[in-house]
């Protein structure tokens, strides 16, 4: 009680405790060995080997550098975890009211973060983390998977190339960076929010909701119920508002595209300078600013409604295209092409319809 072991050998079956002021270090588990870090305990440098052995860090106990290999698993139950590696087929469980700090997840490992559980700075070099507690920091490389459902948060998340975040069924997500090759999925009942897509990058709203992204470059698809709120679309970005998707008081800024599938509706959106907003069949803009240097484009089976086009902005209704009760302010210009139809459009003084 209260000494200090190394390189301890627990066989099958055995089983090791690490008490209050206790420290042991190198410890390797054989086939259902066990080591129990128990309050002011600590264990440094574990390594589960032995098919079933397992590590159990209680309230108040400590363990840093422990690997985890196949078939083995560290518990993490109120106590802190420094360091984890988890290799192929290993687990980490970390507990309501435990902490885990630096893991690393290789290929085919898995960090499983409960409800009340906390993990922070996990590298995923390509195994996956399942969150339902709160994760923060994270770093997802190519093959790995972060998945955060079920009241889970995940907060200031990294995405690289070949990796992906995944929220559904109340998972949320907060500043995440989807870097080129990276993507984001928001499934039903996903939450994200104040995330950055990066030039390459994917973010995919398949039934969930978003709200304050920035698209740099990158990509956002809406469809399946999805909605998009407040996000800005920046030079060289692009929002698909697909089948069933919903585009609501986004801005669409210069070399920006905002383009509205068969499907999809697009609400109270704003088009700035050298910006584009292109509606194409079966798609729908209602309400949108068309400002100075803004595009607005209605595409043969496209259809607008109340949209006002402000001084310098443009309205162009190509043939087969259909727009009613649109508003052109002084400067500003519809243009309706042949077999394109605009109906009962205000055109303020100063403003300009071309027929």
């Amino acid at each position: 009680v209260g000494g200090i072991d190394r390189n301890t050998s627990v066989s099958s079956g055995g089983s090791q405790y690490v008490l209050d002021g206790g420290t042991a270090t190198n410890t390797k588990l054989g086939v259902n060995g066990w080591q129990m870090v128990n309050e002011g305990g600590t264990a440094v440098s574990t390594t589960l080997n032995g098919l079933n052995s397992h590590v159990i860090v209680s309230s108040g106990g400590v363990a840093s550098n422990t690997n985890i290999n196949s078939g083995t698993a560290e518990h993490v139950r109120g106590g802190v975890d420094y360091s984890a590696t988890i290799n192929s087929q290993g687990g980490q469980y970390v507990e309501n009211g435990a902490t885990a700090y630096n893991g690393t997840v290789n290929i085919g490992g898995t960090q499983n973060i409960d409800s009340g559980g906390t993990v922070i700075n996990a590298i995923l070099s390509g195994g996956r983390q399942n969150v339902n507690g709160i994760a923060s920091g994270t770093q997802v490389y190519s093959g790995a998977q972060q998945v955060v459902a079920w009241g889970g948060v995940a907060q200031e998340t990294i995405v690289n190339s070949g990796g992906s975040q995944v929220a559904y069924s109340a998972g949320r997500t907060s500043g995440t960076t989807v870097n080129s090759g990276g993507i984001q999925i928001a499934g039903r009942g996903g939450n994200m929010s104040n995330n950055i897509i990066n030039s390459g990058g994917t973010q995919n709203l398949a039934g969930g909701n978003t709200t304050s992204n920035i698209i740099n470059g990158g990509v956002q698809n809406i469809s399946a119920g999805g909605s998009a709120t407040d996000n800005t679309v920046n030079s060289g970005g692009t929002q698909n508002v697909l089948q069933s998707g919903f585009a609501v008081n986004n801005i669409i800024n210069n070399s920006g595209v905002q383009n509205i599938a068969n499907g999809g509706m697009a609400v109270s959106n704003t088009v700035n300078s050298g910006a584009l907003q292109n509606i194409e069949a079966g798609g729908i803009a209602v309400s949108n600013n068309i400002r100075n240097g803004g595009t607005q484009v209605i595409s043969s089976g496209g259809t607008g409604a109340n949209n006002i086009v402000e001084s310098g902005g443009t309205q162009n209704i190509s043939s087969g295209g259909t727009t009613f009760s649109d508003a052109i302010l002084g400067g500003g210009a519809q243009i309706v092409s042949s077999n394109g139809v605009a109906i009962s459009t205000e055109v303020a003084s100063g403003g300009n319809q071309t027929v």
